[in-house]
């Protein structure tokens, strides 16, 4: 059941002689198949299993951009004669950064990203608190459910992906309605973005309000842009203060969609890590190098099988850059990149913001020397410096000074 690439047009052999090849994913990939049915014989007997396998390949990458970050793609086939209806896939996660009780958590929603960062600057294990995400790469269509999933502008096209619906968190406590599901139902309901006891999320505090019906009601737990201290996130819980972090953990769903006898739908995730110079600034990394990721899986195939033979077209490569220098500044400064290809063939962009988002200057081509001058004719002031390119997705901060 190991996923191959035919060499010989003959579908369902194997012959490494005649052409056929392990459908190999990233540089290291491991690959196991499971079923629902021993489980719930064992744990459920009151229960028949629901009639799926699954698949999965993990995989990972040598690359230096990519080194931290692994990904999953599981394939989960309808193995009865009859269609599996109102169907959710959900990931889990715990991510315990370091020491695991003084997490956050949020949601990007439009980057289909459930993350984790800290709540102090500072980690017991970590000197510079760093941020984990679960990033939905790949995803079934659903069901018309009135929404533009993939934010393209059109709701309910043919084949729209669903990507992130719904993302729950737990509370680490003994017991209570905002505590772990345990039973199948109340697993259930976490897929469909409620709590266990099935009241909604409501976006203030926790997310508990079974007595607040004027709450706006939502699927995502704290949807609102931590970075900035935005409401309804771990920063602002209630239009004033945040939250005391704790251990975190929830999870990703999607759904619902339709599964017929014998069909199969694929979900790909990626487990990312990033650390910047401080908690947020750690987050805000994480959230950009995930819509670069994002990018890369649109614009690329750097996420698809390749042949041992062959090489993926364009490679995100080892790239590094310098922190500008100087910083601050009162002319010009400079980034100098390293490990780009000599022949230009991994295109860079520089474009540099002023502190509302506008663009100031830029972009501007990173030279093959690796390097690009910025900041000449600009006013005095704080800007942001981003650098993009085929999963490349960073941004820094300059000042500069009379």
């Amino acid at each position: 059941g190991a996923p191959v690439l035919d060499g010989d047009g003959i579908e369902g052999n194997y012959d490494l002689a005649a052409g056929d090849q392990p459908a190999i994913r990233g540089d290291e990939m491991a690959f196991w198949a499971m079923n629902d049915v021993v489980d719930q014989q064992e744990n459920r007997p009151d229960m028949p299993p629901v009639g799926v396998d699954v698949t999965v390949t993990a995989f990972a990458f040598n690359q230096s951009t990519l080194a931290q970050q692994t990904f999953y793609r599981f394939t989960v086939t309808n193995r009865n004669a009859v269609p599996i209806e109102n169907a959710y896939v959900t990931f889990f996660d715990e991510f315990d950064l370091g020491a695991a009780w003084d997490d956050n958590i949020g949601t990007d929603t439009t980057a289909h990203l459930g993350f984790t960062y800290n709540e102090q600057d500072v980690d017991p294990v970590y000197p510079i608190a760093p941020a984990g995400g679960v990033l939905i790469m790949e995803s079934p269509s659903g069901l018309p459910n009135g929404r533009d999933d993939d934010y393209d502008g059109e709701v309910d096209e043919p084949d729209e992906p669903l990507g992130l619906t719904a993302r729950t968190m737990m509370e680490n406590a003994q017991s209570g309605p905002t505590t772990d599901p345990i039973t199948p139902e109340e697993y259930y309901l976490h897929m469909q973005g409620r709590w266990r006891d099935g009241q909604p999320i409501r976006m203030l505090g926790i997310g508990y309000q079974p007595n607040g019906p004027s709450i706006p009601i939502t699927t995502y737990q704290f949807p609102g842009d931590a970075v900035a201290g935005e409401f309804w996130s771990e920063e602002n819980v209630d239009g004033e203060g945040g939250m005391v972090g704790g251990q975190r953990r929830g999870t990703l769903s999607t759904g619902p969609f339709r599964l017929l006898p014998g069909e199969s739908v694929t979900m790909m995730y990626g487990i990312l890590f990033a650390q910047g110079e401080d908690r947020l600034s750690s987050l805000a990394r994480l959230q950009a190098f995930a819509r670069g990721v994002q990018r890369a899986v649109r614009e690329t195939d750097i996420f698809e099988p390749s042949r041992v033979s062959g090489t993926r077209t364009p490679q995100l490569n080892p790239l590094a850059f310098s922190l500008p220098a100087p910083n601050p500044f009162s002319g010009t400064t400079r980034l100098t990149f390293e490990g780009l290809p000599p022949d230009g063939s991994f295109p860079l962009r520089v474009t540099v913001y002023d502190v509302l988002g506008r663009r100031a200057q830029g972009p501007v081509a990173v030279s093959r020397s690796g390097e690009v001058e910025l900041g000449r004719g600009l006013a005095p002031g704080v800007y942001a410096v981003r650098v993009t390119g085929v999963g490349v997705d960073e941004t820094v901060r300059v000042t500069k000074v009379r």
